[in-house]
C-alpha cells in the first residue's frame, strides 16, 4: 500500500509539474508577445516625430533632418522578418526606405522602416486614359496579359460610380459579382485598403502578395502622382513602359535603358537620395534623346509631395525571441493614423 501511495504520489507530482511547466511558458510567451507589442508601438512613436521633422523640412521651417542612417539594417535578421519583403522586395534597391532601430533598453528593440506612399501606383488615380500602367506593372510581376487586362479594366468598374462595363470582355459590375458562389456587391466608389483589391475580378492571393509593395491607396482623391525620385524599379518600369509607343516614338528598350540610368544614378550617388526634399538636375541622368522624351513625358506623374508614410515597426522582446510586427499609414499634413494592422 505504501509503495502504491509513494507512486501515485509521484506521479501525481509529474503531471502537475508539467503542467506547471506549461502554464510557465505559456506565461512568459503572453508576457513576450505584449512587450514586444509595446517595443513596436515605440517604434511608431518616434517615426511619427521624424515624419513630423520631415514635413516641416519641406515646408522650410527646419534645416534638421531626422538620422536614420545609424543602424540602417541588420541583414541577417531583419530579412527574415514577416512582411520585410512588402517594404523592400527581394532584388530592388532599398533607397526609397529609411531603416533604423532605436534603442529601447537591454530586453527589446524595434526596427522602424518608413516608406513614402507616394512611391507607388495610387489605384484610386487610376482612369481609362493611365491605366495602362497598371496594366504593365501586373505584366512585370508575372501576371498573364489577359489577366492584368481583366483585373486593370475590373479595378476601374470596381470604384467608378456607374454600372457601365469599362470593358465589354475584361471589366466586371454588380452582374458579374452577384454571379458567384458567395455574391457581394461591386463597391463603386474608391479604395479605401489595397486589400479590397483581393475582391476585385481577376486577383488572386499570389498575384495581391507580389503586388502589394508596389500599391496605394493615399491620397483617396486626386490625379496619379508619383514621386520619381524613389521610385521603385518596378514601378518605374510600368510608368516609362506604359509612355513608350508611337505618341513619344520610343520603344520598350528606350524605356527599360532609361529606368537602368535612374536606378544606376540613385546607386553612385546614394548620399543625395537620403534627403527626401532632393532635386536632380534630368543632365545627371545622361539620357539619350529618346530618353529623355520619355523622362520628360513622366513628369505628368511626378510629385515631389511626401503626404504619406507608410511605416513598419517590429519590436522584439530579446529574452523571448517574439516579434510583433505593426503596420501604419500615417498622414504627414497631422500626424494621424489613417491605416492600422497588427501581425
Amino acid at each position: 500500500m505504501a509503495l502504491w501511495v509513494v507512486a501515485l504520489l509521484s506521479f501525481l507530482s509529474i503531471s502537475l509539474g508539467r503542467k506547471a511547466t506549461l502554464e510557465i511558458s505559456l506565461t512568459k510567451f503572453m508576457v513576450g508577445k505584449v512587450k514586444s507589442k509595446y517595443y513596436a508601438w515605440a517604434g511608431i512613436m518616434q517615426s511619427l516625430q521624424e515624419i513630423k521633422a520631415l514635413v516641416e523640412s519641406a515646408r522650410g521651417k527646419s534645416e534638421e533632418n531626422p538620422d536614420s542612417g545609424e543602424n540602417r539594417l541588420d541583414q541577417k535578421y531583419y530579412q527574415q522578418l514577416p512582411h520585410f519583403q512588402d517594404v523592400c522586395p527581394e532584388g530592388e534597391s532599398c533607397i526609397f526606405a529609411n531603416f533604423h532601430i532605436p534603442e529601447l533598453g537591454q530586453d527589446g528593440d524595434a526596427l522602424i522602416a518608413m516608406k513614402p506612399e507616394e512611391t507607388k501606383i495610387n489605384i484610386n488615380g487610376l482612369t481609362k486614359q493611365n491605366m495602362t500602367v497598371m496594366i504593365e506593372l501586373l505584366g512585370l510581376l508575372g501576371a498573364e496579359e489577359e489577366n492584368a487586362q481583366i483585373i486593370s479594366h475590373s479595378l476601374l468598374d470596381w470604384k467608378d460610380v456607374d454600372k457601365v462595363l469599362s470593358h465589354r470582355e475584361y471589366g466586371a459590375e454588380d452582374f458579374y459579382y452577384d454571379s458567384l458562389s458567395d455574391p457581394y456587391n461591386n463597391k463603386q466608389t474608391n479604395f479605401d485598403t489595397i486589400y479590397e483589391l483581393l475582391l476585385v475580378r481577376g486577383m488572386t492571393q499570389e498575384i495581391f502578395d507580389e503586388l502589394k509593395p508596389y500599391v496605394t491607396v493615399y491620397p483617396r482623391q486626386g490625379r496619379l502622382a508619383v514621386n520619381l525620385y524613389f521610385a521603385p524599379e518596378q514601378v518605374l518600369k510600368a510608368l516609362a513602359l506604359s509612355m513608350s509607343g508611337p505618341i513619344t516614338n520610343t520603344d520598350r528598350e528606350d524605356a527599360e535603358s532609361m529606368v537602368k540610368k535612374v536606378l544606376d544614378h540613385r546607386q553612385s550617388h546614394s548620399d543625395e537620395y537620403q534627403d527626401l526634399n532632393v532635386k536632380i538636375d534630368v543632365a545627371d541622368y545622361a539620357l539619350n534623346a529618346k530618353e529623355k522624351v520619355l523622362w520628360l513625358s513622366l513628369q505628368r506623374y511626378r510629385s515631389q509631395s511626401v503626404g504619406y508614410m507608410h511605416v513598419y515597426a517590429w519590436g522584439r522582446d530579446k529574452q523571448q525571441d517574439i516579434t510583433t510586427l505593426l503596420e501604419t499609414v500615417i498622414n504627414g499634413a497631422d500626424l494621424s493614423l489613417v491605416f492600422w494592422k497588427r501581425y
